[in-house]
């Protein structure tokens, strides 16, 4: 893979070096603004709903829409003894993840799996998925409109392309 960093050169780096040069540059203004939504629920050993809705109200930027808020409460907070107990199972099954909640749209799906296991499912969104494509030499591309294409992009193709460069960078 071909890690570029701004420079005068755009010379190609180490995945460390690429992740090191970046993450400097990296400053989430909302997330100090919002009480570290994230940092203080993404590692909680058992979730609750204050601890989940942080969560999605972090990745949705704001408070939740009223409708937002009913598909919340319906697929994801009724669910909350599936969602701790599948967080805390060393067995941990995509398939029984997968079907428990067909009926969340991909984005929040994939978002839910972070939180349920966020070492191993990265978050993935409209503009991860961008800069993916540029990475693998894919120039300028757009995530699929369809959840099922989206949730095939994130499964056969980001998540190994992830697992890739994590493995590299602990390596």
């Amino acid at each position: 893979m071909n890690f570029i960093i701004l420079s005068k050169s755009n010379k190609s780096v180490s995945q460390k070096e690429f992740i090191d040069f970046w993450d400097a540059l990296y400053e989430d203004s909302y997330e100090e603004k919002s009480g570290n939504k994230y940092s203080d629920n993404i590692n909680q050993s058992e979730h609750s709903k204050q601890t989940l809705l942080a969560l999605f109200e972090w990745k949705n930027r704001s408070k939740m829409s009223a409708k937002k808020t009913r598909s919340f409460n319906e697929n994801i907070l009724s669910k909350l003894k599936i969602i701790n107990k599948l967080r805390n199972d060393p067995n941990f099954n995509e398939d029984i993840f997968l079907k428990e909640f067909n009926t969340v749209s991909t984005i929040w799906k994939i978002f839910l799996l972070h939180i349920i296991k966020p070492n191993k499912y990265p978050i993935f969104d409209q503009h991860v998925y961008r800069a993916f494509c540029y990475i693998n030499h894919q120039g300028v591309c757009e995530l699929p409109l369809n959840n099922q294409e989206r949730e095939k992009k994130y499964f056969d193709e980001y998540l190994p392309f992830f697992q890739q460069i994590k493995e590299g960078f602990s390596s």
